[in-house]
């Protein structure tokens, strides 16, 4: 609630109840308190003997049809207008004595009101978590829930009530029907019918003429009471925000003049204490809940990073008061892993996959090193991309081959002349010599120089040559 509708409020609450016992209408002295707030432009001439000798400080804020005949001999006493709300201090962003909370905002939807007092439901004002408060409907009526008409009221725990919402159009016809105690065809809430078709009535949710406020309810815990004016501090209920409230205007006893209970921030160390240094500056050796600065109060202190209060080394801050970090060894909820370093680490050797730990703490497929994967990774001889021992290349005497364990050995050979027939061979007579046909064949089949069968040179008695064994 703003200041300038609270001291307007508090205004009301004084006229309403006061006791004008003199009409200022005929020529005789006003002898009383005028408490009676002027409505309107004064239209009628003030004819009295003498002037007013009084300061007047009742707020003129309507039509006054009534003409001043009387000498003022008293003096106006208008409403205590002393703000609820906070300090000069207020809306500085720190909590000043007289504060329950000061967020350095003027919005009072959010859950600490322009006057530095804390919200709750019943305050009058609906905050972002509330769908009502009071009188705060947020613009809302009973036609937004597909209602005809009717009143929409907010519950004493701040929901929306439709129940005096209806779909039968019938209140404001100027009949009074079932269901109705009165119907005079207007839309004016301040006259002897509701727009509810009711009689008027604190209670009703309407702010009448002579009420302060009227919230509807029956709660004098909240910000408007039962007799329909303002709740403030002093006036002998405590309501939500306060902790106290005697009703009296004394600073020296149990309970100060700003509804407050006298308590840790006093400058006294008492019991249940550990500290009381009378301010209010959460940051120094001892903490506005009078307990001794460390880590874990939930108040980050300057040798602190963090201080999230708990016990929890799985959130965004750590046991030791240090944000929670990637390869810190614990895992927090943005973390899938959290191996104590900022290293991604490779897959052990042998193994074909695997997941790591990630510099950002992400469980990812790790890098593998093996025998077989074409790289020489450290332990291996050699590394050819297969876990097989090769042999020589067809022809070759020697060399040297990289078998399943990656290591450098010589290969078996693959010749023409040693005794085994290769692929690629048709006949293998342990040498690279083309024989001849046995003597006086007349055909025959040899194994050639490169281990191929073919046809054999012949040496026989008749054929024109003089062979060995021939004379």
């Amino acid at each position: 609630m703003h200041r300038s509708l609270l001291v307007w409020s508090l205004l009301s609450v004084v006229v309403g109840c006061a006791d004008d016992t003199l009409s200022r209408t005929g020529g005789g002295a006003d002898t009383g308190t005028e408490l009676a707030v002027d409505t309107g432009a004064d239209t009628a001439a003030d004819t009295g003997a003498a002037e007013d000798t009084a300061p007047d400080t009742a707020a003129d804020t309507g039509a006054d049809t009534a003409s001043d005949t009387g000498a003022d001999t008293g003096s106006d006493t208008a409403a205590d207008t002393t703000p609820i709300d906070g300090g000069p201090l207020c809306g500085n962003g720190q909590v000043d004595p007289g504060e329950q909370c000061d967020d350095g905002n003027s919005d009072d939807t959010d859950n600490c009101t322009a006057g530095c007092r804390l919200t709750f439901c019943g305050d009058g004002i609906a905050n972002r978590s509330e769908p009502c408060d009071g009188l705060d409907l947020r613009g809302e009526t009973c036609v937004s829930f597909d209602f005809d008409g009717g009143v929409l009221r907010c519950s004493v725990g701040c929901e929306v009530d439709t129940s005096d919402c209806s779909n039968a159009v019938t209140c404001g016809d100027g009949v009074v029907d079932a269901g109705e105690a009165c119907d005079d065809g207007n839309a004016n809430n301040n006259d002897g019918c509701t727009t509810a078709c009711q009689p008027p009535r604190c209670g009703d949710a309407i702010v009448q003429t002579g009420e302060g406020c009227d919230d509807g309810n029956t709660l004098n815990t909240d910000l408007c009471t039962n007799d329909c004016t303002p709740a403030r501090c002093g006036d002998g209920f405590t309501q939500p925000g306060e902790g106290c409230d005697d009703g009296n205007s004394r600073n020296d006893d149990d309970c100060t003049n700003a509804c407050t209970i006298a308590s840790c921030g006093d400058g006294l160390v008492q019991t249940g204490e550990g500290c009381d240094d009378g301010n209010r500056v959460n940051t120094d050796a001892c903490s506005n809940l009078c307990t001794p600065a460390s880590c874990g109060d939930a108040i980050v202190q300057t040798d602190e990073a963090c201080d999230d209060g708990n016990g929890v080394n799985t959130d965004a801050c750590t046991n030791n008061c240090t944000v929670a970090a990637c390869g810190d060894s614990y895992l927090q909820l943005f973390e899938t892993c959290d191996d104590g370093n900022a290293t991604t680490e490779r897959c052990s050797y042998g193994l074909r996959n695997c997941s790591v730990c990630s510099s950002a703490c992400r469980l990812i497929a790790g890098d593998t090193d093996y025998c077989g994967d074409a790289v020489t990774d450290p332990g291996e001889g050699c590394d050819d991309g297969n876990n097989l021992t090769e042999g020589c290349a067809y022809g070759l005497a020697s060399c040297t081959v990289c078998d399943a364990s990656c290591a450098p050995v010589p290969g078996n050979t693959d010749l023409c002349g040693d005794g085994v027939r290769d692929a690629g061979e048709s006949c293998d007579d342990s040498n690279t010599v083309t024989e001849e046909c046995a003597y006086s064949l007349a055909s025959c089949t040899v194994c050639n120089s490169v281990c191929q069968s073919a046809a054999g040179d012949t040496d026989r008695c008749g054929d024109a040559v003089i062979d060995a064994v021939e004379s």
